[in-house]
């Protein structure tokens, strides 16, 4: 379509569309009357959701795919037709392929196919049922990740070291950072800063953002260059210690380094894991970013006005 942003706003608004649709089906099945418009319609007026219409991401299109999956693995349990199976196969397929750690859910849902249907499909049906679905379903990927193999030495689905890593560094927290940290994420800087008197702050006395991961790992991405070879482009990452090495060779490193961080502390890792948790529930602005530091700098305000 060439380089014209208005096919962004249109294949997101589609997909949108498309999700509040299935959405609205899904919700048929589990609410009354005209109460299952309303997910459809709390899908429709979050704004988070609307403003994705105008990014260029996959937000939308992992949306829909998830929505897809379930409509028609719901459909397929209804009817037991195979080609309900395959449509949701289908669906969760591309849905690793924009988030591969879907990839791990296939042999849940496998499992789920298995005890959903003992007593209505014949026992050999119901296996074939099975293996179609893990089959079709890890297709996408595994077609995708020979392809990564063969152009970039890596079975990967995506770069997941930094990620990994980050987290881990967090298990290298003292006490008040780690307090500092689930707060933030809890309640915000202002309150947390209210709760806690370990919380820190800056040179005029306000709420700072606190830590929450190793600032070092940020340093260690910025050390990247382009460059040419054999007619390709590569990344070329060179870290901090001097080493010079490709860019999933690096993801690679930053993995292996992170496992070693969680096999030291493990039950620190998983403990602090749950912090998390509030951060993927905490309110985000009209530009999708997170909004923990809200007002925590702002001194015009009343504290009741700020909380």
């Amino acid at each position: 379509f060439g380089e014209s942003v208005w096919v962004v706003f249109f294949i997101n608004t589609l997909l949108l569309w498309v999700s509040i649709f299935m959405l609205w089906r899904i919700s048929v099945r589990c609410l009354p009357g005209r109460w299952s418009l309303l997910p459809s319609l709390l899908l429709a007026i979050f704004w988070e959701i609307s403003v994705f219409v105008s990014f260029g991401i996959y937000e939308l299109l992992a949306l829909c795919a998830a929505t897809c999956f379930v409509w028609c693995f719901l459909h397929y349990y209804d009817t037991q037709k195979i080609a309900w199976l395959a449509g949701a196969s289908l669906a969760i397929g591309a849905l690793i392929l924009e988030k591969p750690i879907v990839l791990y859910s296939i042999p849940f849902f496998a499992l789920w196919i298995v005890m959903w249907q003992w007593t209505c499909i014949p026992w050999r049906t119901l296996t074939a049922h099975a293996f179609l679905f893990m089959m079709l379903a890890s297709m996408g990927a595994g077609i995708w990740s020979w392809r990564n193999h063969r152009v970039l030495d890596t079975w990967e689905l995506g770069t997941g070291g930094v990620i990994l890593l980050r987290r881990a560094s967090q298990v290298d927290f003292t006490t008040p950072e780690i307090i500092s940290m689930g707060l933030s994420f809890a309640v915000g800087d202002y309150l947390g800063a209210k709760l806690y008197d370990g919380f820190p702050r800056d040179e005029n006395g306000f709420p700072d953002e606190p830590k929450t991961w190793d600032p070092a790992i940020e340093q260690r991405l910025k050390e990247t260059k382009f460059y040419g070879k054999n007619g390709h482009h590569d990344w070329i990452i060179t870290d901090l210690d001097g080493e010079t090495l490709t860019r999933v060779s690096f993801d690679r490193k930053l993995k292996e380094e992170a496992i070693a961080k969680i096999r030291e502390k493990p039950i620190k890792f998983f403990l602090v894991g749950f912090l998390n948790l509030f951060r993927l529930n905490a309110p985000v602005n009209l530009g999708s970013q997170e909004t923990m530091h809200l007002f925590a700098g702002n001194d015009e305000l009343s504290p009741a006005a700020k909380t």
